[in-house]
């Protein structure tokens, strides 16, 4: 059962601090995928022993996750 508020078909508000609404995820998994299969694509190069390919190393762990719990998210929302 999708639960909407406001704003015609998309969430205005969420129905608690513990569950946002899902076009965050939506628009994460948009945004920041790009990105992701960029530094994949070019993992040799970027992700070297250096500072700039530490931090890319972290960045893209940290995105692969947070792109794994936004997917769930939404297929959550997806299937009611």
């Amino acid at each position: 059962m999708r639960h909407f508020t406001g704003c015609g078909r998309f969430t205005c508000l969420p129905r608690s601090a513990a569950d946002p609404p899902v076009y965050f995820a939506l628009l994460h998994i948009v945004v920041w995928s790009p990105l992701l299969v960029y530094f994949f694509l070019q993992r040799r190069r970027i992700l070297e022993k250096t500072p700039f390919g530490i931090w890319a190393g972290l960045l893209f762990a940290t995105d692969a996750v947070s792109l794994a719990l936004d997917c769930a998210s939404v297929f959550k929302w997806l299937a009611g």
